[in-house]
C-alpha cells in the first residue's frame, strides 16, 4: 500500500515550521513496515504546487488531489513537539490518518517518550539524546499495519468482523504459494461462503475446525506489483453479502535487488582498485525494497575465504575493513576480492564483487646506473613487486666531497637521468626519497654507487658501452 508522508509541524519552534528530519524518520519506519512511500520531494512538490504552507492547510480537496497525482490509498499529517536536553529530554507526536480516496480523515494516535524513561526500553546503555529513542518511539505508536486491520474490520456490519490478518509472506516471487489465514467473529450465523479476491483471481478460504480460523492458499501471480486483498462473505439462506476492501496486501517482486557497493579510501590505477590499510565499503540499493539478509566475504587470490560478515535486515550504512582475517590477525598484501550478496523478502539475490589490491608494506624501487654514449645515467626504476604507481620522487646525487651532481624531482618512474661527466668520478652518494599513490614511502640515504670496468667481457646491450654503474657497498 502507498503511502504520502507529509512534513510534520514542529511545535517545538512555532508558526509554520517543519520538523523535516523527523518527516524522515516516519517515512523510515512505515519503510520497515512494507508500505510504499512517496518520495518526499513529491510531497514537497505538491505542497510547493498547491502553495501550501503546512500540513494543518491540507483539507480533503487537497487530499484527494494528492492522491490523484501520487496514487497514495493513505495520507499521514502529524505534528511534533521535541524538548532538548541530556537528562529532561523528551518527544511528543500525533498523528492523523486520511483516506486518500475519500479525502477523509478515519484515524489518529500519539505517543511520546522521555530520556529518563527509556533506558529500560532500549536495554543497552543510557541514550545521549533524543535522536537516539525517535526510532523507537515511532515503532511502538506508529504501527500502521495493525491499525489498518483492526479499523477495517471493526466497521460495523452487523454480520461479522474479522479480528486477525495474517500472510505467510507480504513479499514472494511469481508462482510461490502465499497463504492467508484470517480468524472471524460472528455475530450471528456463520457464513455459508468466504473467500479473498486478489485481483482478478477469488480464492475459497477453508474453516479450521470450530475455532473461528479459516484458511487460504493461492500462487503468486506472474506480474511484479502490489496486490490488495478483500475479503467477502456469502450467507446463502438469507442472501446477505459482505464485502471488506483492502484489508491486506502482498507484492511480487521477480527481479534481484539493485545492488551496487562503492569503495572509499582507495586508489585506482589501470580499473585497479588499490588500499594501503582499510578499505570502506558503502552498499546502497537504487530501489526502496526491503531485504531479508545480506552478506559479505573477502577472498584471496586462490578464492579461500578470509573474512565474512553478514546480519538480517536491510544494508548497514557502511562497512570497514581493516585487512585483517577471521581470527582478527592482519593478512598479507596482495590481490582480494569482495563479494557482497544480498536477498530481498521475496528470496531474490544480487551479487556485486569487486577486486582490491592491498599494498600496505613499504614500496621498493631499484637504483641502477648504466653508460650510453660513454655519458653516465642515473636509472631509478619500480622493482618487479611493486605494482602500485609513484606519485612522487626526488633524488640528489652528490660526490663523495659532498658537492651535488644532480637534485631532481618527479612524479613517475621510471626515470633516466643524466650525471655530469667529469671524467674522475669512481663512484656517487644517492639521497632517494619514492612515495607511492596510496602513501607507502622509501626512503634512501647516502646509497652508495660505484662506477666500475666489468672484470670479464660481457655482450653489451644494445645502445650501452661496456662500462655500468653498479651498487656498491660504502
Amino acid at each position: 500500500m502507498t503511502i504520502a508522508v507529509l512534513p510534520f509541524d514542529d511545535l517545538s519552534v512555532g508558526g509554520n515550521a517543519l520538523n523535516l528530519p523527523f518527516t524522515e524518520e516516519v517515512r523510515d519506519v512505515l519503510r520497515e513496515q512494507g508500505f510504499q512511500v512517496v518520495p518526499a520531494v513529491d510531497v514537497e512538490g505538491f505542497l510547493a504546487r498547491n502553495r501550501l504552507r503546512a500540513t494543518g492547510y491540507l483539507d480533503s480537496l487537497h487530499a484527494v488531489k494528492l492522491y490523484q497525482q501520487t496514487g497514495c490509498g493513505l495520507i499521514l499529517v502529524g505534528s511534533v513537539t521535541e524538548k532538548e536536553g541530556l537528562k529532561e529530554g523528551a518527544v511528543g507526536f500525533t498523528y492523523t490518518l486520511l483516506d486518500g480516496v475519500t479525502g477523509e480523515p478515519f484515524f489518529g494516535g500519539s505517543g511520546a517518550m522521555s530520556l529518563d524513561g527509556c533506558v529500560g526500553i532500549l536495554g543497552l546503555r543510557e541514550p545521549q539524546g533524543i535522536e537516539e529513542i525517535r526510532a523507537t518511539l515511532l515503532r511502538e505508536n506508529l504501527a500502521l499495519k495493525k491499525i489498518l486491520t483492526a479499523v477495517s474490520s471493526a466497521k460495523p456490519t452487523g454480520l461479522a468482523r474479522i479480528q486477525e490478518v495474517t500472510l505467510s509472506a507480504e513479499v514472494v516471487q511469481a508462482g510461490q504459494p502465499v497463504e492467508c489465514r484470517i480468524f472471524v467473529d460472528f455475530l450471528g450465523e456463520p457464513a455459508t461462503r468466504i473467500f479473498v479476491r486478489a485481483a482478478d483471481e477469488v480464492i475459497p478460504f477453508v474453516a479450521e475446525g470450530d475455532t473461528g480460523f479459516y484458511r487460504a492458499v493461492w500462487s503468486a501471480p506472474p506480474e511484479e506489483g502490489g496486490y490488495d486483498l478483500s475479503f467477502e462473505m456469502v450467507w446463502e439462506e438469507t442472501g446477505e453479502e459482505l464485502c471488506l476492501d483492502r484489508l491486506a496486501r502482498f507484492e511480487v517482486i521477480n527481479t534481484p535487488p539493485p545492488l551496487k557497493i562503492d569503495l572509499k579510501n582507495v586508489r585506482t590505477f589501470n580499473q585497479i582498485s588499490a588500499v594501503k590499510d582499510q578499505v570502506l565499503i558503502v552498499p546502497s540499493l537504487e530501489d526502496s525494497r526491503l531485504l531479508s539478509h545480506w552478506s559479505m566475504a573477502i577472498l584471496n587470490a586462490e578464492g579461500e575465504e578470509v573474512a565474512r560478515t553478514g546480519k538480517d535486515g536491510n544494508l548497514p550504512a557502511r562497512l570497514v575493513w581493516k585487512g585483517k582475517n577471521k581470527s582478527n590477525h592482519s593478512i598479507s598484501d596482495g590481490v582480494y576480492r569482495i563479494t557482497f550478496d544480498a536477498w530481498d523478502q521475496a528470496g531474490n539475490r544480487s551479487r556485486v564483487q569487486r577486486t582490491i589490491l592491498r599494498q600496505s608494506q613499504g614500496l621498493s624501487v631499484n637504483l641502477t646506473a648504466v653508460m650510453d654514449d660513454n655519458r653516465p645515467y642515473l636509472h631509478l626504476v619500480p622493482a618487479p613487486a611493486q605494482v602500485v604507481p609513484v606519485e612522487s620522487w626526488s633524488i640528489r646525487a652528490m660526490t663523495a666531497e659532498g658537492d651535488t651532481l644532480l637534485n631532481q624531482k618527479g612524479d613517475s618512474l621510471p626515470a633516466r637521468l643524466p650525471l655530469p661527466d667529469t671524467g674522475r668520478l669512481s663512484h656517487v652518494l644517492c639521497d632517494v626519497e619514492v612515495v607511492d599513490i596510496l602513501g607507502n614511502q622509501m626512503t634512501l640515504h647516502g646509497q652508495r654507487v660505484t662506477l666500475e670496468k666489468p672484470k670479464e667481457p660481457v655482450k653489451p646491450d644494445k645502445g650501452f658501452s661496456s662500462w655500468a654503474w653498479i651498487e656498491g657497498n660504502p
